[in-house]
């Protein structure tokens, strides 16, 4: 459940299912405040989910992990 947390947090959060880093290409992007809840039996949908919020997008960057960045 997220309740005002900032993305960055939520995605601390999610992160911790995934392999590798969660990185935001675009730093007021951590900042966000959310509300609502998310499954995270699927991490990576989760994720996307959360990104979408707001207006961006999760891309993969390989063995280096994933960039949130505005679309």
């Amino acid at each position: 459940i997220l309740d005002g947390m900032t993305k960055a947090r939520a995605v601390a959060i999610i992160e911790r299912r995934l392999p590798g880093p969660v990185a935001f290409a675009n730093g007021g992007l951590r900042d966000i405040r959310v509300t609502g809840s998310l499954d995270l039996t699927p991490p990576l949908a989760a994720l996307r989910i959360l990104a979408d919020t707001g207006g961006a997008a999760v891309y993969n960057a390989g063995p280096l992990g994933r960039i949130i960045t505005k679309r």
